[in-house]
């Protein structure tokens, strides 16, 4: 699958990434997004309110990818096509779903907490005090917005178009990480930037891998969702060994069925490869 990246002579530079993100964050989001949550609120009755809100959002995100892909395709042939399904089958999302939720206890018990007790900037704060303030009033925008929305649109912006355009600029190795470090710099603080690059950094490897935009839309979506349903999200600043048991025995099932999933159906994942040469570079080098 690997050679579907080359189906087109896109390539994308880090000064070009960054301009799109400060486009969009700059003025595409303030204009339309928060033009339309505005409008949204000054509403009474809860369906009217949500529906406008997310279709700022909705309207917005099209807008942005439209423009893009508008851009590109003007300026060369063949044109950018972006998968959508590549080598997806419900049990590597299965498997890959179980991996997720192993990082995401793992995360929470570890980095998470130590992030957690970073000060946040006074921007940080006022910006979170307002979606706590909007969440009380109607917390279906911001579900809706986290757990569906935000998911679709930014897989088909960083996996989509980024990591493909890297990926003709740079090698394989070097377009992976850059795509996962802007996608964790695109949340704009630290306190999210660390997950988003990590979680960033294996969505890239994942479609990589199998070019399946659904692969990484479904593992972002169940990333986004799982601190809404479980207590997670309220962590009490210590780790919990029973959590860490279980945060382990999800990541070494997941990693063994997925091993097992790819030598049954012979595909060779060449990702695997780089940390097995990297492994054995760094026993050679200790020896």
């Amino acid at each position: 699958m690997r050679n579907q990246f080359a189906n087109s002579g896109f390539e994308l530079s880090i000064p070009k990434a960054f301009g799109i993100v400060i486009l969009y964050r700059a003025f595409i989001l303030p204009l339309v997004n928060y033009a339309f949550t505005a409008i949204g609120y000054s509403q009474h009755n809860l369906l009217i309110q949500s529906l406008i809100i997310i279709s700022g959002e909705a309207i917005s995100n099209v807008f942005v990818i439209w423009l893009l892909l508008r851009n590109i395709n003007l300026n060369q042939s063949p044109r950018l096509k972006i998968s959508y399904t590549g080598m997806f089958s419900f049990k590597l999302m299965g498997i890959l779903l179980l991996i997720t939720a192993g990082y995401i206890i793992a995360y929470h018990n570890s980095i998470g907490i130590l992030i957690s007790k970073i000060p946040a900037s006074d921007f940080i704060d006022k910006l979170i005090a307002s979606i706590e303030r909007d969440f009380e009033k109607n917390p279906y925008p911001f579900i809706i917005s986290t757990c569906i929305l935000t998911p679709i649109f930014e897989e088909i912006l960083f996996r989509g178009i980024f990591l493909k355009g890297f990926l003709n600029r740079y090698k394989p190795p070097i377009a992976i990480v850059l795509s996962a470090l802007v996608f964790g710099l695109f949340h704009l603080n630290i306190h999210q930037l660390i997950n988003a690059t990590i979680i960033g950094l294996f969505l890239a490897i994942v479609y990589y891998e199998t070019n399946s935009l659904i692969l990484c839309i479904s593992i972002h979506c169940f990333n986004n969702v799982v601190p809404f349903r479980f207590f997670l999200i309220d962590h009490d600043d210590r780790a919990d060994i029973g959590q860490i048991a279980i945060a382990v025995l999800f990541l070494v099932i997941g990693f063994g069925l997925l091993m097992r999933y790819l030598k049954k159906e012979d595909v060779h994942w060449k990702s695997i490869r780089w940390v097995l040469l990297k492994k054995s570079v760094i026993i050679k080098r200790f020896q």
